[in-house]
């Protein structure tokens, strides 16, 4: 029977655990966003046929097309001849299809996959620039879905010149796990809905994990690809070798069988050693994310240089023991609100009432002073270790931003996201004093910054209703 699924992955914001979370067991807090990657996939079986799947990819926004069959007997996905590659698509192909072979799945047929990005994963100000509109959450919100991210190139007059910039919050971790997602489904591997959920979360995880791992050529910690599938959570990353092999034989089936292994009576999955633990954001705790322009940053440079600052500094190991103590300590706050929120709901929202009318907060509510401390203590110390491997963690600039971000009333925190540099900035604020910041981060002379339309979104994969 044909099967239709579409499924989305969310995009992250890396609050807490910047560079530390690349090695175990040092602990992350990442929180899920409402800005989107949605892929819709459709399989129509065929009676006669060679053992192949047929697959045609498109995604209008990349104005881009991909033709694809693969082979059951191989194990293999083959690309159109002349086609240029794109590394997450081919890679998030090879690993859903190999995976569905594994878990049993041998029909003839053709795969139409579709994808399409929320807006928000790309810089719109070229656009909002050109069509005289203010650099503004207003502005953004009130554009139609689904833009191009291609811009014409003046030059030549093609469109696959000049992708437009990023905004950081994951687009190749949310589109591999969409991609991943969808496919799974609609051949029937996974179910994304009811009680098969937490099973088929985990397996789509970890073959994501995989196809992201393949596609950027190095196997990094994943924080991004766990946040795409689970939402907001505490983690702590895998290790390296379990990624490997599969990478290394080129996502086959046989390699690939043992990477989605169940372990029995869970729906965990076998030899996997991550630690994910759902997290929520307080209620009336809001999350700002402002786009940056200033140029960017290279994350990976800047890895670099804090590992060789690492290796060569003996001050390192004091700074950054006190850096993952402060990430703890966020997490275990943030735990620490909820619990409150919900065993007292009315003294919480008078809590969040005083923090944002510039109040002393009363003893009870110790937890929200220990997030407010957690938070700032991690900035300084990011900011410090920043100062001495001479990369530019917090620049000057944005500790300008964030020092006057963090005087407002009802702001619990803010900083750099992720590995931090010139692009963005977030702060947890209560629901009450959001606008009074977007306000102030939007007039602010110093720093281009325009606030996002998006949300803390804590749900990781979803399975769209068609």
């Amino acid at each position: 029977t044909h099967r239709t699924c579409t499924v989305s992955a969310s995009g992250k914001v890396l609050v807490a655990g910047g560079y530390m979370v690349l090695e175990r067991p040092n602990l992350a807090v990442v929180l899920g966003t409402s800005a989107r990657i949605h892929c819709q996939a459709a399989f129509t079986p065929i009676e006669q046929g060679d053992g192949s799947v047929n697959i045609l990819f498109s995604s209008p926004q990349m104005s881009s097309q991909r033709a694809y069959t693969y082979s059951m007997e191989h194990g293999r996905l083959q690309g159109a001849e002349g086609q240029e590659s794109n590394a997450f698509v081919d890679s998030a192909m090879q690993a859903a299809l190999a995976v569905a072979q594994v878990k049993g799945f041998q029909k003839n047929g053709c795969l139409k996959v579709e994808v399409q990005g929320d807006n928000s994963f790309y810089s719109q100000r070229e656009r909002l620039l050109s069509s005289s509109l203010p650099i503004c959450r207003d502005s953004l919100q009130n554009l139609p879905p689904f833009l191009p991210i291609h811009q014409a190139d003046s030059t030549s007059g093609t469109s696959h010149k000049a992708a437009i910039a990023k905004t950081g919050l994951g687009s190749s971790a949310a589109l591999v796990s969409s991609i991943v997602g969808a496919v799974l489904s609609a051949l029937g591997t996974v179910d994304l809905l009811g009680l098969e959920r937490p099973v088929g979360q985990h397996v789509v995880h970890a073959t994501a994990q995989v196809a992201h791992c393949a596609a950027q050529g190095k196997i990094g910690s994943g924080f991004d690809v766990a946040s795409a599938c689970f939402g907001t959570i505490e983690y702590v990353r895998f290790s390296p070798d379990i990624a490997k092999s599969a990478v290394d034989s080129g996502m086959k089936p046989n390699a690939m069988a043992s990477v989605v292994k169940p372990k029995r009576g869970s729906p965990e999955i076998e030899g996997w050693d991550f630690s994910i633990n759902g997290l929520e954001l307080p209620p009336g705790i809001v999350m700002l994310v402002g786009d940056i322009n200033f140029g960017g940053s290279n994350t990976p440079s800047m890895v670099s240089m804090v590992n060789k600052w690492k290796a060569e500094d003996e001050q390192s190991p004091l700074l950054i023991e006190h850096l993952c103590d402060c990430n703890s300590r966020v997490s275990q706050a943030m735990k620490q609100c909820l619990q409150l929120s919900k065993a007292n709901p009315d003294f919480w929202r008078k809590c969040l009432s005083s923090l944002s009318n510039g109040e002393e907060l009363p003893k009870a509510a110790d937890c929200l002073e220990d997030l407010k401390l957690a938070l700032k203590h991690c900035r300084r110390q990011l900011k410090k270790m920043g100062t001495f491997a001479s990369v530019p963690i917090e620049p000057d600039e944005q500790t300008a931003l964030l020092n006057m971000t963090e005087r407002i009333q009802g702001v619990i925190g803010c900083g750099v996201p992720g590995a931090g540099g010139y692009d963005a900035a977030f702060a947890l604020v209560t629901s009450e004093s959001a606008v009074v910041v977007e306000k102030a981060w939007e007039s602010w002379e110093d720093l281009n910054v325009c606030v996002l339309p998006i949300d803390q979104d804590g749900r990781g994969l979803v399975q769209e209703f068609e």
